[in-house]
């Protein structure tokens, strides 16, 4: 299916920090979640051109553990719209809650398996003891490998976005780290922190509609504090708050182009490596 068969891309409102330009694709009653202008592609050959380059190079570079050839702009670029084509689709012709996630999810996971030459795997188990089954900690993607010989992984929960959901990664590396201490670095994938929002008593059709991010950095600093550490946040459509004046005592903020162009290298080595 092509983009433009999801019906004309009519402007809405942008209400958060910093200049950004967003769009929806279809009409009422139903229409896509908003889209960052600047970084979908939205013409079809354009967008073929650009994934096949893409393409080309991951498999070019496999087991290199970062892409060349290609710089994280571009990459961001390219997975946005992928994404975002996909989950606009879903949002006017099958509206779910997960099927989004569900295929950022699988771009993510083959893309760093290809380049860092580990298995993408799911959950963890761990034994609890006393005979009883062990409990899996369900981590959306876990590439296991080991570093000069010692035993590491690279645990990826992915997230549409966060919201009220942010505590969950950081339960599961708080989990992890106490299990398999020194084993495990984790970091966050994220598509972006938006939000369709209304005039109090305005209906919720597409000419009443606004877009601004949900942000919750206090809750982010207090969990990178008390419950465990993230070594990045990578977003495709990373919110200007987070990046221009980060948080005081929160984790990096990168957009998934530099993951994978630039981060991932030093990722796949257990924290605190010097080696």
């Amino acid at each position: 299916m092509l983009v433009s068969e999801l019906g004309p891309r009519t402007p809405v409102r942008w209400m958060g920090s910093g200049v950004k330009s967003y769009s929806v694709m279809g009409g009422n009653p139903r229409h896509s979640r908003a889209i960052n202008d600047d970084l979908f592609i939205g013409d079809h050959q354009d967008f073929v051109r650009a994934w096949n380059r893409l393409e080309m190079q991951v498999n070019a570079c496999r087991r290199n553990q970062r892409l060349d050839g290609i710089g994280a702009d571009e990459v961001n670029q390219v997975i946005y719209s992928a994404v975002m084509a996909w989950a606009g689709a879903v949002d006017v012709f099958q509206p779910s809650n997960g099927l989004a996630g569900t295929f950022f999810e699988m771009v993510i996971g083959p893309t760093i398996s290809l380049l860092s030459g580990r298995p993408a795997t799911g959950a963890v188990d761990i034994e609890v003891g006393g005979g009883e089954r062990p409990e899996s900690v369900k981590v959306d993607i876990t590439f296991h490998g080991e570093f000069h010989g010692q035993p590491h992984t690279l645990a990826v929960p992915t997230k549409i976005s966060t919201r009220e959901r942010v505590s969950q990664p950081y339960v599961h590396a708080r989990i992890l780290e106490s299990a398999f201490p020194g084993e495990y670095t984790t970091i966050l994938c994220i598509g972006n922190e938006n939000n369709a929002i209304y005039p109090p008593g305005a209906k919720k059709v597409l000419e009443n509609m606004g877009v601004k991010e949900t942000l919750v950095p206090g809750t982010i600093s207090l969990y990178e504090k008390y419950v465990a550490h993230l070594d990045g946040l990578y977003y495709l459509d990373p919110p200007i708050r987070y990046v221009a004046n980060t948080p005081p005592g929160f984790p990096v903020v990168k957009t998934i182009g530099n993951l994978l162009a630039e981060d991932l290298p030093s990722l796949l080595q257990p924290p605190n490596s010097f080696i």
